[in-house]
């Protein structure tokens, strides 16, 4: 319960706030929270499965258009700037996140 209500709270917060430079799609099974597969992917290193992670819960459900801000990742994952963006950038050429055009 308690986590549904952080999650509505952050859900919020990410409505209000402004956009990443980009949109990003989801690839992967709604029904598993966190897959396998990215554990145990040996490519990734433990900052770039956290930010995968983060994505998927502020993107919780299915259609939603909520793109965190580049300042809610680097607070969320504790993470300097050019590491998250190294991390969003290995987790889309190793085909976890699929980057998208910004919508005006």
């Amino acid at each position: 319960m308690a986590a549904q209500q952080s999650l509505r709270g952050v859900t919020e917060q990410l409505s209000a706030a402004e956009p990443a430079a980009g949109t990003f799609d989801y690839v992967g099974v709604w029904q598993h929270p966190i897959p396998t597969a990215l554990v145990l992917d040996p490519r990734l290193l433990p900052s770039e499965k956290l930010v995968w992670i983060v994505l998927r819960v502020t993107m919780a459900r299915p259609g939603a258009v909520i793109t965190p801000t580049y300042d809610y990742l680097t607070a969320a994952c504790s993470l300097a700037r050019p590491t998250l963006a190294k991390a969003l950038k290995v987790l889309q050429l190793t085909g976890w996140l699929r980057a998208g055009k910004r919508s005006t």
